[in-house]
């Protein structure tokens, strides 16, 4: 099928670009369901004709055509039920099927700049439950325009055979409503704190598993089982107190729909005891209101989805709402030195950079726009880094910020031919990564899953300082080793790279004792320039 973007940034967008995508689909499913329920209200209606008319006249004729009448009301409610489900449910997957593609498209449309924004049990519940509940919004819609629908149309009807049944019927739907709506809304809180709390679970245990070997190693696997273990009581928790509304909202919705049913049925036999109604009204009455409970049980149940459908769209909404990266520009550039009008930071071309930055996001915000991840003004040379040309502007800018480390061998993981994996391993001080895999041929796992945490630092740095680029942009590059590996690492570094621009971004002394220019950035993006 034909699938236009999908990448609605609120809860409103959300759910009216999928509505607006299936509206034929979605009228016609309505209307069908609707025309059912109604149907369906006519049942009552030829019974009461059957005891007042039929069977007082003894008309053989009129009792087998009322039956008839209510055989045929009860085929079309199931053959244009079955009509009506099958549209909207189609509409439902194309739904699901939209979604899923805009979860791809804008996660590869966004690329690195997920970092930080949202994490591995986040995407998991996103492409699972979150998609499924936004996209079951088009059924929960056209069930709630059905259950209005009947249940208004049943409460004209008792309100033609006796309009004060039909006032008490009325009353008891809105008393309904005015009860249970406190406990939906608390549930819409419980329920979003539940899903934050089950993602970052999610996410937790993927992180354990993939570190179960470094964890064991180092002979931490029994705290981190406790602090999982706590963090699952907590999650634990908060789904008791989800049940707990939810309870609360499935008793309204059986209690209250059935105190209604008595109250209509013992107000309708006092009538027709008294003579206001015949026997066969009072039938038509107590069927009416039978079908009006379950209605009414059902538009509960409606509340309830949308309230789980705005959780889950709301989740969705802040994944969309992640900036695409920059579109890439078509211009060729002479380099020159690097300036970021966000930050005020200047880095003079050539030499070894620090910038020292306490605070992380706004370290990796001004490495971002120096590399033109995040689109901005910022400049290289006389040139906006937003109009270099991006395959030019991959080969001669480096940015190394936490990358990921993908299954393959190390060899190809530093990109190098076989005889140079030694020489790319020692000038990140790396050369235990290489004696712990086996050499060249050796495997690293997903994530780097079995490396410590300074043995993937240093082997991402490997790689970035093998790619011999241009530029390079650090982002903490030895915050997991310890300070004579670190020392080592900073000599190497800026002897290795010496008349090239490197920008290491970073609090350690070791890096601005060998650096041709320091930078102090603060939490404001205030920066003052030191150059040695």
């Amino acid at each position: 099928m034909a699938i236009e973007s999908y990448s609605p940034d609120t809860r409103s967008k959300q759910i009216g670009w999928l509505l607006r995508n299936e509206t034929f689909r979605l009228i016609i499913g309505t209307i069908g369901y609707c025309l059912s329920g109604a149907s369906w209200m006519f049942v009552p209606w030829g019974l009461s004709k059957i005891i007042d008319e039929a069977l007082p006249s003894g008309s053989t004729t009129a009792l087998f055509g009322w039956v008839g009448f209510i055989l045929l009301a009860g085929i079309a409610y199931a053959v244009v039920f079955i009509f009506a489900f099958q549209l909207i449910f189609k509409a439902e997957i194309r739904h699901r099927y939209r979604i899923a593609t805009g979860l791809g498209r804008h996660l590869s449309a966004v690329g690195t700049n997920v970092n930080g924004r949202t994490t591995s049990g986040d995407m998991t519940n996103l492409a699972t439950d979150d998609t499924f509940h936004v996209a079951s919004s088009s059924m929960h819609l056209g069930f709630f325009v059905m259950n209005i629908a009947a249940f208004g149309l049943g409460s004209v009807m008792v309100w033609w055979i006796d309009p004060v049944l039909g006032v008490v019927t009325l009353l008891g739907s809105i008393l309904t409503g005015v009860i249970a709506g406190p406990v939906l809304n608390k549930l819409h809180a419980k329920q979003d704190q539940y899903r934050d709390a089950t993602a970052d679970l999610t996410t937790q245990a993927s992180d354990i598993a993939g570190g179960l070997r470094i964890l064991r190693g180092l002979g931490g696997e029994r705290q981190f089982y406790d602090h999982y273990r706590g963090h699952s009581q907590r999650v634990l928790d908060a789904g008791y107190h989800v049940a707990r509304h939810d309870s609360w909202v499935k008793t309204f919705g059986e209690i209250l729909p059935l105190g209604l049913v008595v109250t209509i049925i013992w107000l309708g036999a006092n009538r027709a005891a008294a003579g206001d109604i015949t026997v066969g009204q009072l039938v038509a009455v107590t069927g009416y209101t039978t079908v009006l409970v379950m209605y009414s049980r059902n538009l509960i149940g409606n509340f309830h989805a949308f309230v789980t459908t705005w959780v889950a769209a709301g989740k969705l909404a802040r994944f969309f709402s992640i900036p695409a990266q920059r579109h890439p520009g078509t211009v060729s550039t002479s380099g020159g030195d690097l300036y970021d009008p966000d930050s005020g930071v200047t880095v003079p071309a050539g030499g070894l950079t620090v910038i020292v930055a306490n605070h992380r996001p706004s370290a990796r915000g001004v490495a971002r726009r120096l590399t033109g991840f995040d689109s901005s003004a910022a400049r290289w040379g006389d040139t906006r880094i937003s109009e270099v040309d991006e395959e030019e502007l991959r080969r001669r800018v480096n940015l190394l910020d936490d990358d990921y480390l993908f299954p393959t061998t190390l060899q190809h993981t530093l990109d190098v031919p076989a005889a140079d994996v030694d020489t790319a391993l020692w000038q990140a001080a790396a050369g235990d990564v290489g004696n712990s895999l086996g050499g060249p041929d050796g495997l690293v796992q997903n994530g780097g899953r079995n490396l410590s945490g300074g043995q993937r630092q240093r082997l991402n740095l490997a790689r970035a300082l093998a790619d011999d680029s241009d530029v390079l942009i650090a982002v903490e590059p030895t915050s997991a080793v310890d300070a004579a590996t670190e020392a080592v690492i900073a000599e190497r570094v800026a002897d290795l790279r010496s008349g090239r621009t490197t920008v290491v971004l970073t609090a350690s002394r070791l890096w601005t004792g060998l650096a041709d220019h320091v930078i102090d950035l603060d939490d404001n993006g205030d920066d003052h320039a030191d150059d040695k």
